[in-house]
């Protein structure tokens, strides 16, 4: 356990200076017409897409991370439309200690099944988070919209690895543009 430990940190070190783990670009306008978003999303097959992503990058918009490191999701299928949430991060540093939130997804929409209602515990019921899943190969990677209720856009992109070479962290930049239809631009 201790080396697999040490192995993530080591990892995540070596990611901080190779592409920065959380690339972050504005999204103002993305969600404008909610319902189009939600059209976009894909047919999920939630045992293919179940298992650890890391994020390479989110818009700036998604506060709850803030000062998070080597953030992962790892997705675990508990029935036909269930999944398993937990959100694990370093928070303040990547020799910090990480700790995770667990939640569950929900495929609620039989029309669009890349549509996940998403609750953590504490939050308030009727305050669920949206996942849409926008493109993935479910081999390599995802990238994830959510128009939430407040009116706000967030964006992520993930991927199985946790190290990725700049030059594919910017092709899934240019699949963010495309797939949203939004000139994403990267600050860090």
């Amino acid at each position: 356990m201790k080396f697999l430990v040490a192995a993530i940190l080591a990892a995540c070190i070596a990611a901080t200076y190779a592409v920065p783990l959380v690339g972050e670009w504005g999204l103002r306008g993305v969600c404008k017409d909610k319902q189009k978003v939600k059209d976009m999303t894909v047919d999920l097959d939630i045992p293919k897409y179940a298992g650890v992503w890391f994020e390479q990058g989110h818009s700036k918009s998604f506060i709850f991370d803030h000062n998070c490191y080597c953030t992962y999701a790892n997705y675990t299928q508990l029935s036909d439309t269930t999944i398993d949430v937990a959100n694990t991060c370093s928070k303040g540093g990547v020799t910090r200690e990480s700790s995770t939130t667990h939640g569950k997804g929900m495929q609620d929409d039989k029309q669009h099944p890349g549509c996940l209602d998403i609750h953590f515990p504490g939050q308030p019921f009727f305050a669920k988070g949206v996942y849409e899943v926008m493109a993935t190969d479910y081999e390599s990677y995802s990238i994830v919209a959510s128009c939430t209720g407040l009116g706000g856009s967030i964006v992520w992109v993930l991927t199985r690895e946790q190290q990725i070479p700049d030059s594919h962290y910017e092709v899934l930049v240019k699949q963010v543009s495309i797939h949203l239809q939004y000139a994403a631009k990267p600050l860090m």
